[in-house]
Formats: C-alpha cells, structure tokens, sequence
C-alpha cells in the first residue's frame, strides 16, 4: 500500500508524543524517509504539515514549531457551526 506524505508526518509525530518539533526537522527527515520508499524527493510537505494542523491531527505550538498529542481534541468549524 502507498504511504502518502501526510501519513508519514503523522506517523513521525505519533513516535514523539508530546515534544515540540521544529518544522525543519520534520521536513528533512520525513523527506528522508519518503526518498527511500519511492526514490524520489516529496512534493511540498509544508502544505501537508499544514493540512494535519487544519484538521486537528498536530497542534500548531508557535511558528515553525509542532506537537502531537493524542488527548486533545480540536473542533472544527464550518460555516459558523461546531462540528
């Protein structure tokens, strides 16, 4: 099965629980990570990490700077309603 780049982010955060990493780290080693799996460097992974914190899966702690933790709980609004 074909491991997607937000996949891999996700799963480098779930590894660290908890800690604060900052988003340069993130990028080289899932890049890493990603080259070795399909042979090719990934495209724009920044809009992935940035997809997750929209979503609620990591929590954006202050810029460049993001944490995973699986107690919290992020409630999304859409068009003026809690969902």
């Amino acid at each position: 099965m074909r491991r997607t780049s937000s996949s891999l982010i996700l799963d480098y955060f779930k590894k660290f629980e908890g800690e604060e990493h900052y988003v340069g780290t993130v990028l080289d080693q899932v890049s890493k990570q990603y080259a070795k799996l399909y042979g090719r460097k990934p495209y724009d992974l920044i809009h992935a990490i940035m997809k997750l914190v929209q979503e609620g899966k990591i929590t954006m702690v202050r810029d460049g700077v993001y944490m995973y933790n699986s107690k919290y709980k992020h409630s999304v609004s859409v068009a003026g309603c809690i969902v």
